[in-house]
């Protein structure tokens, strides 16, 4: 199987299971949202192809049943239509972009750790996200940040101590 097909089918599994409330707590609410455009335009999609109505039916009830022949049916599908496999793609790098913290978050994080936002710089997420890590790192406090978006963020590989 693809890393791209791999990749997705384990966010339609978790999707599948709870549809979205478990996979909130775990990547955050923009990366569950993402996963859900992903889980709808990928069975969507398969409900068009002779047999993916079946297929797309049962892996929303049974996910551990039916992964196999949806990885098949989206394998034939990436490979057979260029557009759907950007699609997918496109929503796979949106899914694992949004895993991370957005400016509201961000200054959430800044909250809990007790740094005000206003005193870092940065007017984009990425500008605040390197500020607050700055912050911290000046001050011995890094591991508490990692801490905190590791506990946000448990799906996501922190490079923090």
């Amino acid at each position: 199987m693809d890393p791209l097909t791999a990749g997705i089918l384990v966010v339609l599994g978790k999707y599948a299971i709870d549809k979205g409330p478990g996979l909130i707590e775990e990547v955050g609410p923009a990366a569950a949202e993402k996963a859900g455009e992903l889980f709808k335009t990928a069975l969507n999609y398969l409900r068009g192809k002779p047999n993916g109505q079946f297929v797309a039916d049962g892996f929303e009830e049974d996910p551990g049943t039916y992964e196999k022949p949806v990885a098949k049916e989206l394998e034939t599908a990436v490979q057979a239509d260029p557009e759907f496999a950007a699609r997918l793609e496109e929503l796979w790098v949106q899914y694992q972009q949004a895993q991370y913290f957005n400016r509201s978050e961000l200054k959430g994080l800044c909250f809990d750790m007790g740094v005000a936002h206003d005193d870092l710089q940065g007017e984009t997420r990425s500008e605040l996200a390197q500020s607050l890590v700055a912050y911290c790192h000046t001050r011995g406090r890094l591991p508490e940040l990692a801490g905190l978006c590791r506990k946000q963020r448990p799906n996501v590989e922190w490079p923090l101590p």
